[in-house]
């Protein structure tokens, strides 16, 4: 994606959670799958003109390895998604919606979500509470992600565990206040020191620098001063500072 559309992009999420926290309320599950573009309005058109901005449904008939024929209860056929980026004309606006809020909250009422796969946030890995700056923290590996086109996180860095590893690795150790728990043989934290273990210690070292080097010089700096403050265990920046850095107006 070119950099202005990701810029204004990012800047329409970070409104969107400013707006949220404005409001009380925590998404929880800030992630590049629940922030989606809108669609120009096709209402008016019937089924013919969505041919013809598409083209005609792609249709695959049910087949049993058995070669046995369906019953009466099964459907005959799959009919293949629907590519928006398959027609000539332009039908996404630059317009973003945030979706995803099973795990939404209340900010007033502190709540300990279970750590996701997609949703992993160094305080909720850990057990801690999650709270707006969670949802900061998930903006910026959003926002990384958005730019760099490459995940932070390895495709394994599937549970807590692993996950903290990783940010050791990048960001140094997290505070011993949060009294880091044991581990069971997933990955998640657990409170029976019998049955976990303490995290492998591991002296490897990473820099955000390395996803960012594809861009200019300029740029490179400006986004990387701005996940420097993102990227911290405590005293995160907010939503509404993250709408005033430089590097939303820096391309």
């Amino acid at each position: 994606m070119k950099p202005q559309f990701v810029q204004a992009l990012a800047y329409q999420a970070t409104e969107i959670i400013r707006d949220l926290h404005a409001r009380g309320i925590c998404h929880g599950n800030i992630r590049p799958g629940n922030l989606l573009l809108r669609i120009r309005n096709l209402d008016h058109l019937g089924d013919q003109g969505i041919y013809r901005l598409f083209g005609q449904p792609k249709i695959e008939e049910y087949k049993t390895e058995s070669g046995k024929i369906l019953g009466p209860e099964a459907p005959r056929y799959n009919v293949g998604f629907l590519d928006f980026m398959s027609s000539g004309e332009d039908n996404l606006l630059n317009e973003l919606s945030l979706i995803g809020f099973d795990h939404a909250f209340q900010i007033s009422s502190s709540k300990t979500i279970e750590p996701l796969t997609e949703f992993l946030v160094p305080e909720v890995a850990v057990r801690k509470p999650a709270s707006p700056a969670s949802d900061v923290w998930a903006l910026g590996v959003t926002i990384l992600n958005m730019r760099s086109g490459i995940s932070l996180f390895p495709w394994h860095v599937d549970c807590p565990e692993y996950f903290i590893t990783e940010c050791v690795k990048y960001f140094g150790e997290i505070p011993t206040s949060w009294e880091e728990p044991f581990y069971d043989e997933q990955g998640r934290p657990t409170s029976d020191k019998t049955a976990g273990r303490t995290r492998d210690v591991c002296d490897k070292t990473h820099s955000l620098k390395q996803w960012i080097r594809r861009i200019s010089t300029q740029e490179a700096e400006m986004l990387y001063n701005l996940l420097r403050e993102i990227f911290v265990y405590e005293e995160r920046i907010n939503a509404e500072d993250i709408l005033g850095h430089t590097w939303f107006g820096i391309v």
